[in-house]
């Protein structure tokens, strides 16, 4: 596959004047990205391969992946890009990352242009986690304080909007549910705020497609 790729490069490439005068130049470099994301996602099963769980992969070529295509795309706007991942991407934080992820990319990156919100939910579908020890809520958990404050409704936390107090509260450390584990944040430094719901479930088909699990 690896090889098929690398042609199809080479091929977009050694006729890039032909395909720009049938297609438009924006089109053509649509298709040459669409390449280069297909041979990125290649390398990255190759690597995760080579491992018998999965979770254990470096990730470190993946997030430089993600981050290289957010910066394609950012620098074809002339607006901002509301981007939707996984807390572990988008987070700041390297307490337990064992390499640079995308949120640390962007941040250095954008700077203060950048602005991570973190998602999560109260209570969990067991059908969303992979180990059933997660479906309850942690009494040292950030979501089990975040109930405490609101469990009923859906609700949003600025991080550099909130009191002095709580400021200083949200630089410690925390538990924080994953699909796969607790793991460990510290919210103030990984985010910009927090948006939390009462509970998280599967995604509804949307037009005949398939359920959406995040």
């Amino acid at each position: 596959m690896t090889q098929t790729l690398n042609e199809l490069l080479e091929e977009l490439k050694t006729h890039e004047e032909e395909f720009t005068s049938k297609t438009g130049k924006a089109d053509y470099e649509w298709a040459e990205r669409a390449a280069i994301v297909a041979k990125q996602v290649e390398e990255g099963l190759e690597i995760a391969a080579r491992f018998s769980d999965p979770y254990a992969a470096e990730p470190t070529a993946l997030e430089k992946a993600m981050f290289e295509n957010l910066r394609w795309v950012l620098g074809r706007q002339h607006r901002g890009v509301l981007l939707c991942a996984h807390n572990a991407h988008i987070s700041r934080d390297l307490s337990e990352q064992p390499s640079v992820g995308l949120g640390v990319y962007l941040d250095a990156f954008l700077g203060k242009d950048y602005y991570a919100i973190e998602a999560t939910g109260l209570s969990v579908e067991a059908a969303l986690v992979e180990d059933p020890k997660l479906v309850a809520l942690r009494p040292d958990s950030f979501e089990s304080h975040l109930a405490s404050v609101e469990k009923e409704r859906a609700a949003f936390l600025d991080f550099h909007q909130a009191p002095s107090d709580v400021a200083k509260w949200l630089t410690g450390e925390f538990k924080t549910r994953h699909p796969q584990l607790w793991a460990t944040e510290l919210p103030y430094y990984a985010f910009d705020g927090v948006f939390w719901v009462p509970s998280i479930t599967k995604g509804a088909r949307i037009r005949g497609g398939s359920p959406l699990r995040d």
